[in-house]
């Protein structure tokens, strides 16, 4: 039977997760477990608190620790400069592409300044356009005016001409001289 105090953590895999082997779970193990008599596993944190409450109940032992990930390895001579080439890249792409962010930035702001001035001229052509169609309406109504007004003179003019007939010319016509007085 092992010492559960020199049982080593259990290290993670890095390219797949543990899962829990207690009792066919498949949840992702977090816990490794080693019994007194030499049965170990991995546990997820349910799991890990049952088997607590299990060797509490058949008053044995159960060393459950967390899983720690394993190191990383030492990166190689080749892996270090590809790794700083691509940093040097992406610093010079960052560099680029905050430079056309700032341009796109003051491009909109122009943009944004031609917007509302252009919406100023708008708001003051409609300003003008109704005020035209304002003075445009009275135009009419003073046309329309001026329009009776003259229909009312010219059937004067016809009603004075046509009177004009019946009455004799005074110029055209000599009125006889009165008679002398006879005594």
């Amino acid at each position: 039977m092992s010492d559960p105090s020199t049982v080593p953590l259990a290290p993670l895999a890095a390219d797949a997760p543990p899962t829990c082997t207690t009792a066919d779970c498949g949840a992702p193990a977090t816990f490794s477990y080693v019994w007194d008599w030499g049965q170990s596993g991995l546990a997820c944190s349910a799991h890990a608190a049952l088997l607590n409450q299990t060797a509490e109940n058949l008053s044995r032992k159960v060393m459950v620790s967390p899983l720690q990930s394993a190191a990383p390895a030492p990166l190689l001579r080749d892996e270090r400069v590809r790794l700083t080439a691509e940093g040097m890249v992406l610093k010079e792409e960052l560099a680029e592409a905050k430079g056309r962010g700032l341009d796109l930035y003051r491009e909109n702001v122009a943009l944004t300044r031609t917007v509302s001035a252009l919406t100023v001229r708008g708001r003051e052509l409609d300003a003008q356009l109704t005020d035209a169609a304002a003075r445009l309406q009275q135009a009419q109504a003073d046309l329309a005016k001026s329009e009776a007004l003259q229909g009312e003179m010219a059937d004067e003019l016809s009603r004075l001409r046509l009177l004009a007939k019946f009455v004799p010319d005074p110029a055209a016509d000599p009125a006889p001289a009165p008679a002398p007085a006879t005594a």
